[in-house]
C-alpha cells in the first residue's frame, strides 16, 4: 500500500456532489481520489425544514450516503437549522450545526473508509468545528470566494477564527490572498494561493487555433449561472452577433428574466443546466465566450476566479468579459468591456484578430491544468500530515 493509499481526504462544501455544477471541490476530490487517496466528500447539511417543505438540500439528503467512483460522499442532516435572520448568533449556529448531526458525521465518515480523515479539506465559513469531531487531522481551508458578499461583514469574524484555527490556507486566486492577508491579517506564510485549472486532456481534439467564417455566422456562448449576467451588456452581444446572423447560446440555470430577454432577442436560445459532458459541445460549436456580469454586484464578484474562463480557454474561445479583481495580475488574453459600446468594439476587434487570439487563449490554458493545482495542494499538505500530531 503506498502512502498515498494510506492518507484519508475529508472535502466538504454546499455543492451537491451529482448537480451538474463541476466546482473546484468536487475536481479535487476526484482527482486525489484518481491518485489513490481514500476520499470522503460532505455536502451541505439537511436540516428539519428542508425535511418538511421538502425542498433546499431534501432531496440531496434522500439520496442517502454512498460510495461514487471510489469517493464516499455524506448527505449528513442536522438538528440546527442555519436561518439567516438569526445574525445575532450566526457564528455559533454555523460551527455548532456541524455537532448536532444524526447519525454524527463522524460515523458516516467512519461508515465510508472506516477510519478518521487525516486532512479536513473545506470552503465553509464556520466549518473548522469539524476539527473538534476530528481533533487529529490537519485542517485546511480552501477559500474559494469572497465570503462578505454574500453573507454580509458579520462573516468575517467567523472566517479569523476558521483560518486562525487551521493549519493552512489555500487560495482560489491572487485577489482572495491579497483579502486574506490585508483584512483578515492571515499571515502569508499559512496560505499558498492554488488559483485554477482546467482539464485539458477533455480539449485535446479541439482544434489548436480556431478559423472565424464571419459569412456563415458567429455563435457565442455562456456558461453559468445565468442570474450573474449583466442583461444590458447580454443585450448588446445579441445585437451585435445578429450583424453578422449570428446567435448566443446561453448554458445554465435560468433566470426569471430569461424569458423576456428571449423574446426581445430572438438569436438568444436558453438552454438550461447541462453536465459538464454536454458543456463540451457546446463550446466545440462556439466561436466566442462571453463572461459579461452584472455590474451593480460588484462586491459579488470581489476576488472571483471564474472556472469558465479557463474551459473557454482550453476551447481555443476568444472572450468578451466584464473585469474581475483577478486579472490584475493574472493577465488573461481576454477582452474586458465596461459599457454596450465597448462590447460592440470587443465582438470586431475579435473578428479581426481571430486566429491570433484563439492561439493566445490556448495558451494561456496549457500552463494552468488542474495537475498543476493538484500538484500544489499535494506537496503543501504532505508536509502538514507528516508533522508530529
Amino acid at each position: 500500500m503506498s502512502d498515498r493509499e494510506t492518507k484519508h481526504i475529508l472535502f466538504h462544501r454546499s455543492t451537491p456532489w451529482h448537480a451538474a455544477i463541476e466546482c473546484s471541490t468536487k475536481i479535487y476530490a476526484k482527482k486525489f481520489s484518481q491518485r489513490g487517496y481514500s476520499v470522503s466528500y460532505l455536502q451541505d447539511l439537511t436540516n428539519i425544514f428542508h425535511r418538511l417543505i421538502r425542498k433546499g438540500y431534501y432531496e440531496v439528503f434522500r439520496e442517502g450516503s454512498r460510495m461514487d467512483h471510489k469517493v464516499w460522499v455524506m448527505a449528513p442532516f442536522s438538528l440546527l437549522p442555519r436561518l439567516k435572520f438569526l445574525k445575532f448568533i450566526n457564528d455559533w449556529v454555523l460551527r455548532n450545526c456541524y455537532l448536532m448531526c444524526l447519525p454524527s458525521i463522524k460515523s458516516l465518515v467512519r461508515l465510508g473508509h472506516g477510519r478518521d480523515p487525516d486532512v479536513i479539506w473545506t470552503t465553509a465559513p464556520g466549518s473548522s468545528s469539524l476539527k473538534t469531531l476530528f481533533p487529529d487531522a490537519k485542517l485546511i481551508f480552501h477559500v474559494v470566494d469572497y465570503y462578505p458578499a454574500f453573507r454580509g461583514d458579520i462573516i468575517k469574524q467567523t472566517e479569523r477564527i476558521d483560518y486562525q484555527r487551521a493549519d493552512h490556507v489555500f487560495s482560489i486566486g491572487n485577489a482572495v490572498t491579497k483579502y486574506l492577508v490585508e483584512e483578515l491579517e492571515v499571515p502569508e506564510s499559512k496560505i499558498t494561493t492554488l488559483g485554477q485549472g482546467v482539464s485539458l486532456e477533455k480539449y485535446q481534439d479541439f482544434p489548436v487555433s480556431r478559423r472565424l467564417n464571419p459569412s456563415k455566422g458567429i455563435t457565442a456562448v455562456y456558461v453559468g449561472v445565468v442570474d450573474k449576467l449583466d442583461q444590458e451588456l447580454l443585450a448588446a452581444v445579441a445585437n451585435k452577433l445578429l450583424g453578422f446572423g449570428g446567435e448566443l447560446v446561453v448554458v445554465g440555470p435560468e433566470a426569471e428574466w430569461a424569458s423576456q430577454f428571449r423574446e426581445k432577442h430572438h438569436n438568444v436560445e436558453f438552454v438550461g443546466a447541462k453536465p459538464p459532458e454536454e458543456v463540451l459541445h457546446y463550446l466545440r460549436e462556439a466561436d466566442l465566450g462571453i463572461m459579461v456580469y452584472d455590474r451593480s454586484k460588484q462586491q459579488v464578484y470581489r476576488g472571483q476566479n471564474p472556472l469558465k474562463l479557463y474551459e473557454y480557454a482550453a476551447a481555443g474561445l476568444p472572450v468578451v468579459s466584464t473585469d474581475h479583481d483577478e486579472y490584475e495580475q493574472l493577465q488573461p488574453p481576454v477582452v474586458v468591456v465596461e459599457n454596450s459600446m465597448e462590447v460592440e468594439l470587443a465582438i470586431e476587434k475579435i473578428v479581426e484578430n481571430y486566429e491570433e487570439m484563439s492561439r493566445a487563449m490556448k495558451e494561456f490554458a496549457s500552463t494552468r491544468s488542474w495537475d498543476r493545482c493538484v500538484d500544489l495542494a499535494e506537496r503543501e499538505f504532505k508536509k502538514k500530515v507528516r508533522q508530529p500530531k
